[in-house]
């Protein structure tokens, strides 16, 4: 793979990881601006965090058994996950709570697919490819969350989940603009 689009994947992980991270920090408090309790919001948290586990446990199965270019599964992810975040800005009560849930699970559930799609495209130099990528992510957990705190404090939560979306969208354009210079791969193993 080359340098070119390693820096690009590093842009659209850094764009996504930063909509990503700032959802489980800002969250509690914009549970209480929603609608709900504090303990719920927790609860939503926790909620959240193992919908985004399962997911990305699921996109490794699915991956390992279908033939295709994990790069357009990543940029799915972070399509719908941008869809997630459109809906949190728009939403209150239970509406908001699945809106995160789906937020946790799309938004943020594409790293570990990310990842193995940068090692499966240039096996030779997996640890060199994949840390450029996992360096981006964690540029964006690093800036995310300063720079969210400082728009929902200017402009409020709703302002604040329409620009994650609009990194999300912009990080899934990048991906998807990867993935169609990939070639597709054969299934890990059959099953």
């Amino acid at each position: 793979m080359g340098n070119k689009r390693l820096i690009v994947l590093a842009v659209a992980s850094t764009l996504a990881a930063w909509a990503a991270v700032s959802l489980g920090i800002f969250l509690v408090a914009a549970s209480v601006e929603a609608g709900l309790s504090e303990s719920q919001g927790g609860l939503l948290l926790f909620g959240g965090s193992v919908a985004s586990l399962v997911a990305r446990v699921v996109a490794g199965v699915i991956v390992d058994r279908r033939a295709g270019n994990g790069f357009i599964g990543v940029s799915l992810m972070m399509t719908a996950g941008a869809g997630a975040f459109a809906l949190i800005s728009a939403t209150a009560g239970m509406t908001f709570a699945l809106a995160v849930v789906f937020g946790f699970t799309f938004g943020w559930g594409w790293p570990g697919l990310l990842t193995y799609s940068v090692v499966e495209s240039d096996p030779e130099a997996a640890a060199a490819t994949s840390s450029i990528t996992q360096s981006g992510i964690f540029l964006g957990a690093g800036i995310g969350p300063i720079t969210l705190g400082w728009i929902i404090e200017t402009w409020g939560y709703r302002t604040g989940w329409l620009v994650i979306t609009g990194f999300l969208v912009a990080a899934a354009a990048i991906v998807y603009s990867v993935a169609r210079q990939v070639p597709r791969t054969a299934p890990a193993r059959s099953g």
